[in-house]
């Protein structure tokens, strides 16, 4: 795959995820939380928290992913490379852990388009 490809493909995967988050209804969330027996403290702090640390960890990773080369090429704004070892090991580890692009509705494939 070509270091463009991986770093559109990483792109799209870290957008998906923080897409998926940012549908989640965090007051659903706790409302299942506190009708759900059997959780252990430490399972709940972390389902509370999951939704907010999947957004910080997806704009971190999306501020990194935005950089633009002269010719408009993708590269990592970090190293300025457009083939990055960074880029490359986290589209795998996002790989690994199945994370793929979101099917897009209607509404938001418009919204998409304007962007």
């Amino acid at each position: 795959m070509t270091p463009g490809a991986v770093h559109r493909q990483t792109a799209e995967r870290v957008r998906s995820a923080m897409v998926a988050a940012m549908r989640a209804d965090p007051d659903r969330l706790n409302a299942g939380l506190l009708s759900c027996g059997g959780l252990d403290r430490p399972e709940t702090d972390f389902v509370r928290e999951a939704r907010v640390l999947v957004l910080a960890l997806a704009a971190a990773l999306t501020t990194v992913l935005r950089g633009r080369g002269p010719y408009g090429d993708d590269l990592c704004l970090g190293c300025g490379i457009p083939d990055c070892r960074t880029v490359r090991a986290v589209g795998e580890a996002l790989a690994a852990y199945q994370v793929s692009p979101v099917q897009l509705d209607r509404t938001e494939a418009r919204i998409r388009s304007r962007e």
